[in-house]
């Protein structure tokens, strides 16, 4: 039954779907039988995904339980294919978190890391383009970088490539007030990574340093611009 699941354009049902889809594939696919169907699973998501009869966060409770079940197989399948389809993935694992739903917190830093180790020079990098990398530790609390943040950044053949993703995810998709004051938040990160312990990555995270100051002030000015003018308007 589950082999035989097509996805249909989001309707009133796709949330319960989800929802049940997710437990049934948690409690069934195991074994390589179990393999198999979670691999064309994962294709047929991705595949309606592209077509945009469905969002990634439409179905994130089916990727927690192929996740859970399938670990490595649905990595594997996921991120598998051209570059082009890897950015597929990116685009579909980030679509997920926009909406809060980080589906990779059902692994294990060590599983992640474990799949990154079968492919190094590619999958750390992936695996900053998509993992959680950090979080508030309370409401109102500042971000701090998850454990597996920084061990993508320690244990990767190629950490420069890693940095660059890891700034990339600096870049707030959405934001309400200020962005300049969201910017600072993120500056405040950047000095804490203080490169991870390698003195290679001294030289490009100050470099990323530079580049997001010069953005705040740039962002400040404008925003100061903004609030004068309006002001001028109410006068």
């Amino acid at each position: 039954m589950i082999a035989a699941f097509e996805f249909q354009k989001r309707d009133e049902r796709t949330t319960r779907k989800d929802h049940e889809l997710g437990a049934v594939v948690a409690a069934s696919l195991i074994g390589e039988e179990g393999a198999l169907v979670a691999k064309a699973l994962c294709r047929k998501l991705m595949v309606a995904t592209k077509s945009h009869h469905i969002s990634g966060h439409d179905y994130n409770d089916l990727v927690k339980g192929l996740l859970k079940v399938q670990p490595f197989v649905t990595l594997d399948e996921m991120f598998s294919g051209d570059p082009e389809s890897q950015r597929a993935s990116v685009w579909f694992f980030n679509d997920l978190l926009r909406f809060h739903k980080d589906v990779l917190a059902v692994l294990e830093d060590e599983t992640v890391i474990s799949w990154c180790d079968r492919d190094p020079s590619v999958r750390y990098p992936l695996a900053a383009s998509v993992a959680l990398l950090f979080k508030r530790p309370k409401d109102g609390a500042p971000h701090e970088w998850t454990p597996l943040a920084k061990q993508l950044l320690e244990k990767a053949p190629e950490p420069r490539l890693v940095l660059t993703e890891i700034v990339n995810r600096l870049r707030p998709s959405s934001w309400s007030g200020s962005l300049a004051s969201k910017l600072e938040g993120r500056l405040k990160l950047l000095d804490s990574l203080r490169g991870a312990g390698n003195p290679a990555l001294e030289e490009p995270l100050e470099a990323a340093k530079k580049s997001l100051r010069a953005r705040i002030d740039a962002e400040r000015r404008s925003e100061q611009e903004e609030d004068r003018e309006r002001n001028n308007r109410f006068e």
